[in-house]
């Protein structure tokens, strides 16, 4: 009986049930990674590419690679091999710590969303236990990077939309910005983030524009517009320039970034 009451009371604090869902979720990453005997073909990519970066330098890096392959992962890996740590050991560790951010990130999205603390803690325990999820942490894969980056961006975004925050629109734009380092199709994040822009922009003023007085229409108009147009152009701004700064640094490099060369190709007259 005594334990059914700790029980009881553990049940009843949500975020110790929380912590419990996240180490629960490194676990089960831990004891995935520790069973893995050999890894896919690409993750040899990536690993060559690392050590030919560290060894060599970044001019050297796309020799043993793709060209369209965004160098967030193998540059962490490269880093890591600098300081002798074989880059499979730092791919699955990035994956782990980065996998078990996406059962907190669901956590609080589904409580923004709906308010409801026991269905955002399923969600969490489902993040946490999801076997491709799971799985997918521990892979040395651009994807052990880019879901959990997409998971952040899509808590802060929610997180802007909910408290009206430029502030978070920023965080979104450079989680995004760092989710497109890792896959090439990153950069459709942002074609994403447009559409959901503008809907919320349709639905937010449709909803207070029926039980508004005409003073209080205008004034929240004008607010509205301010909050709107500072956000979008954050975003877009801080995006654009972080692709172009990394396009430009690795411009002597064969790296082919998607988002770099539809700008270019959109200012350069054929």
């Amino acid at each position: 009986m005594r334990l059914i009451q700790i029980l009881k009371n553990i049940a009843s604090k949500k975020a110790v049930l929380l912590i419990f869902i996240i180490l629960l979720g490194i676990m089960l990453r831990v004891i995935r990674a520790l069973e893995m005997n050999r890894y896919d073909v690409d993750c040899y990519l990536y690993f060559n590419m690392a050590i030919n970066w560290a060894k060599y330098g970044v001019d050297y890096m796309y020799t043993a690679g793709s060209n369209i392959i965004p160098p967030l992962l193998p540059f962490l890996m490269c880093l890591g091999y600098k300081f002798g740590i074989q880059p499979e050991i730092t791919g699955t560790f990035l994956g782990i710590l980065l996998g078990s951010l996406i059962p907190l990130c669901m956590f609080y999205i589904v409580n923004i969303l709906f308010k409801k603390p026991d269905l955002a803690l399923l969600a969490a325990f489902l993040g946490a236990v999801h076997p491709s999820l799971v799985r997918i942490s521990v892979r040395c894969l651009r994807d052990s990077l880019y879901i959990p980056l997409v998971a952040v961006a899509l808590l802060c975004a929610v997180a802007a939309i909910n408290h009206k925050s430029v502030f978070k629109w920023c965080l979104f734009s450079l989680t995004a910005t760092l989710a497109s380092f890792t896959r090439y199709e990153g950069p459709e994040l942002i074609l994403i983030f447009l559409i959901w822009f503008f809907v919320e922009i349709i639905i937010n003023l449709i909803s207070k524009f029926k039980n508004l007085s005409t003073t209080n229409r205008q004034l929240s108009t004008v607010a509205n517009i301010k909050y709107y147009c500072y956000s979008l152009f954050t975003v877009l701004i801080i995006f654009s320039a972080l692709n172009l700064c990394m396009s430009y640094s690795l411009s002597q490099t064969k790296y082919i970034n998607p988002f770099y060369q539809m700008i270019r190709s959109s200012i350069t007259p054929d």
